[in-house]
């Protein structure tokens, strides 16, 4: 029979049979059960003697990075003892069990990462990267798309901040990107870029024959008008003035991909079509009297 080592990385809060197995990460064969109970903490020694053990197998089910569990295997007292045959059995069944646990914990990590990217891609647009050649190289491959881009910015930002505390510097920020993004991801926008109070987005053409993205930005946009009472509404009882925001919005072809270094990647979209859209997001500032100013290409009109 091979040995238990009581050894735990932290004594106080680690104490026990099984939790000793599952720190040192090997199997382990019990045939002299008499001997063992001896070295167990009572509940451990009351259920071997509830389940009438005579030998035991205990299989610790790991991956490289995480302890899942213990596989038990136990016979009756009396019945034939387990053999380091059996042990390496249970030990590949041990491994099944432990793949599969890592690959629901992987999938579980994978749905909350997919859960905080569709904050910044919808869903329906992360379901369209996913099946597409994007990731046949696994990067993002730039492509040559018609999309909307659409800048837009908080106006008197700097000055209705100038001499606040840092934190209502950000809980303002937030109100206003909870505001905008809310209903830019809703109709199916990228969410590029947050600058400061600027937000960059823009809606992408699936395929050729796709025309619901441009429908799709201007639903966010008059959604947008439409609420405006609402945000400022919200800006004052916070305590802020009901600040307005001024939009830039552009139709045309842009180069949609990744850009970036190995540390940090953006999904992102370059070309005139965006700097364009940045230009009259500027032009807006020229109209100050309208809770939202929105300066339109010919081309989106």
């Amino acid at each position: 029979a091979r040995a238990i080592e009581f050894v735990y990385p932290n004594p106080n809060a680690k104490d026990g049979f099984f939790a000793a197995v599952l720190e040192n990460g090997k199997s382990v064969l019990i045939t002299e059960v008499e001997k063992y109970k001896s070295n167990l903490t009572p509940s451990n020694r009351m259920l071997m003697e509830h389940l009438n053990v005579g030998s035991m197998i205990v299989i610790p089910l790991q991956s490289l990075k995480n302890k899942f569990g213990v596989l038990v295997v136990v016979r009756d007292n009396g019945d034939a003892v387990l053999t380091q045959t059996e042990v390496s059995l249970v030990e590949n069944i041990g491994s099944i069990f432990s793949l599969y646990f890592e690959n629901a914990l992987n999938l579980e990590n994978e749905s909350k990462l997919r859960h905080i990217f569709q904050k910044y891609v919808p869903r329906q647009v992360l379901d369209t990267i996913v099946d597409s050649h994007y990731l046949s190289t696994g990067t993002l491959q730039p492509q040559k798309r018609k999309i909307v881009s659409f800048f837009a910015d908080l106006r008197g930002f700097t000055a209705a901040t100038e001499n606040i505390p840092a934190e209502q510097v950000f809980e303002l920020v937030n109100i206003y990107c909870n505001f905008l993004t809310e209903k830019l991801a809703k109709h199916g926008a990228i969410i590029d870029n947050i600058i400061g109070d600027q937000i960059v987005c823009f809606f992408s053409q699936k395929n050729p024959a796709d025309a619901a993205y441009v429908q799709n930005s201007f639903l966010a946009l008059t959604e947008m008008i439409g609420e405006i009472a609402k945000f400022q509404n919200e800006m004052v009882q916070k305590g802020y003035p009901a600040l307005r925001f001024g939009i830039g919005i552009h139709l045309g072809e842009a180069s949609v991909g990744s850009v970036g270094t190995d540390d940090k990647m953006n999904f992102t979209a370059l070309g005139s079509t965006v700097n364009l859209a940045s230009r009259l997001q500027a032009v807006c500032k020229k109209y100050p009297d309208g809770e939202v100013v929105a300066c339109l290409s010919k081309a989106y009109i």
